[in-house]
């Protein structure tokens, strides 16, 4: 966790998670591999994480709204069983109007650790937030 991030309030166990797409191993992968990549470059430091969305208080159907991401199909879940996982640090937000979050691991995920997030959440369901 960034040291300007240490202020900022979590999110609660209940709020739901909704994650674009249909959760390809190897497109979790990529993502996890993309995001540190840009944070080492960026911000000097190493961090792992997939990206997701998660709005307290929003339902999935909304949070895909505010999200407007292009995939047909989206999956779903909550803070609290994502952060269940012993791979799994935290879902920390970014507090913006998309609901952008970042599940982030405690190291570089293996093969088994992407699988166990992709299994604490929903079969794919239709996106309702994408955009025409």
């Amino acid at each position: 966790m960034a040291e300007d991030d240490a202020d900022r309030p979590k999110l609660p166990r209940t709020a739901v998670v909704v994650r674009a797409g249909v959760m390809d191993l190897a497109d979790l992968a990529d993502n996890a591999r993309n995001h540190f990549d840009i944070v080492s470059k960026y911000e000097g430091r190493e961090e792992w994480a997939l990206s997701v969305n998660s709005i307290p208080g929003l339902s999935a159907e909304e949070i895909a709204r505010r999200a407007a991401k292009p995939n047909k199909m989206m999956r779903v879940s909550t803070v609290g069983a994502i952060e269940g996982l012993r791979c799994v640090s935290e879902v920390r937000p970014d507090w913006t109007e998309s609901g952008h979050a970042n599940i982030v691991f405690h190291a570089e995920p293996s093969w088994e650790d992407l699988a166990s997030v992709a299994g604490v959440f929903s079969s794919p369901v239709r996106n309702p937030g994408r955009p025409m």
